[in-house]
Parts: C-alpha cells; sequence; structure tokens
C-alpha cells in the first residue's frame, strides 16, 4: 500500500521524524520544512511537528485517536481507549505522587500541543464526574512521540493512551498516577465514501478491527470513562 497523498490512492498519514533531545538545551525548536528557529533566552522547549494531511486532501482514510468525528464523514470505531496519566519511577522519586487532580498544577506536566488550543486543560473522569485542570510544564509538543520519550526520562508527568504505554508500564519504566482518573480517547476509522463502494477500503477497514480486537480488545469490552 503506497504512503502518499495522491487522489485515488489509499494512504495513511505517516509523520516520521528524527529529533536529538540530547540537544536541546536552552533553546525554542519549530520544526517545519527543515528551519529551526532557537533562542537562548526562552527555557520552556517547543517541537512543533507540522500535520497537513487530511481527508480534504484525497487522504481515503484516518485514523483518530478521540471522539471528534468531522461532520459528514463516516466513522467506524475499532476499540474503545483511554488515556492515562503515567511518568517515570524516576521523576515520582524526586517529587512525591500527587493525590488528586488539583495537585498536578504543581507538577512539571508533559504537554501535547493540540491543533484546537485547549492544550493545557486535561479533562479527566473517574466514572462518576469529569473534572477539567489545568497544567503546565517546561516542555510541550503535539508530537506524542516525543512527550512518551521525555516521560521515560523522567522529565514529568504525561497523558497518553493505555494501550501505548502498557508494556512501559509491565516493564517498570512507567508508574501510572492518578489511576482512579482517565480520559475517553477511542480510536475510530474515519473516511468519506461508504465501504461498500470501496473493496479496498473495506478490506483494510477490516483489517485494522480485527487487528484492533486481536491486540486491545472488541468494542464492546472497552472502558466506560466520563
Amino acid at each position: 500500500m503506497a504512503v502518499t497523498a495522491a487522489k485515488s490512492v489509499m494512504a495513511f498519514r505517516v509523520l516520521t521524524m528524527a529529533v536529538d533531545l540530547c540537544r536541546l538545551t536552552t533553546r525554542t525548536m519549530n520544526v517545519n520544512a527543515g528551519h529551526e528557529r532557537t533562542s537562548k533566552a526562552r527555557i520552556i522547549h517547543q517541537i512543533q511537528l507540522i500535520r497537513g494531511i487530511t481527508l480534504q486532501d484525497n487522504i481515503d482514510l484516518d485514523i483518530r485517536i478521540n471522539d471528534e468525528i468531522p461532520d459528514y464523514y463516516i466513522a467506524h470505531l475499532l476499540t474503545k481507549n483511554k488515556r492515562i496519566l503515567c511518568a517515570a519511577p524516576e521523576y515520582l522519586q524526586k517529587y512525591p505522587q500527587p493525590q488528586s487532580l488539583q495537585e498536578l498544577s504543581r507538577h512539571d506536566c508533559l504537554v501535547t500541543k493540540e491543533r484546537d488550543m485547549t492544550h493545557g486543560i486535561w479533562e479527566l473522569g473517574n466514572g462518576q464526574e469529569k473534572k477539567s485542570v489545568k497544567v503546565s510544564g517546561h516542555l510541550s509538543s503535539n508530537s506524542g512521540e516525543i512527550v512518551l520519550q521525555w516521560a521515560l526520562e523522567g522529565k514529568g508527568i504525561m497523558l497518553r493512551s493505555e494501550w501505548d504505554v502498557l508494556p512501559f508500564l509491565e516493564s517498570g519504566k512507567l508508574v501510572q498516577v492518578l489511576p482512579e482518573y482517565a480520559q475517553s480517547a477511542n480510536i475510530w476509522a474515519v473516511y468519506r465514501e461508504p465501504l461498500y463502494r470501496s473493496m479496498k477500503l473495506r478490506v483494510c477497514v477490516e483489517f485494522l478491527a480485527a487487528w484492533c480486537q486481536q491486540r486491545l480488545g472488541k468494542p464492546d469490552e472497552g472502558y466506560q470513562v466520563m
């Protein structure tokens, strides 16, 4: 399957970038077409990955890990999912674990910036109620992989999909924080035309659904998170 945005060719959004985190000292990086802007006076580091490919760009299939489905598009639930709070043991050795959501504001939180400009506000539920908490920290990025790497290096607390961090939780590289709270982040396949109109699209969605059910569980076995 070709990875391209050309018309009538199925593609997934694929964005890879090698970032040498060890060289992030006191500079701000804006990664955009290879350009880098530095500022020695800044302490907060930000890495921007430009995400310019969408369904409007002749992409047949979009995999979303949230419940924000664009109007006039068709969505197929692949599996239920939730985001959880976690941090490396090294970080929790330096700073006591928060005992409430309010205490997160006193911690170094690793913020994943989103286009809707709600970055820095985490909405979390415990099955009975949902709360919003304003968090901040010295590091932020719109790349989840970079945020994960920062968390593994003991640089703060992050909010991340459980299925993505499960291997690190099992190995002890990460520890769940405030386990009674989570954020709904279901996994959807989003497309523009009905599946019966496209054999390649239907086969692809069926494959993804089977893979998710095998690895992550069936949709009706997911989590009920407010």
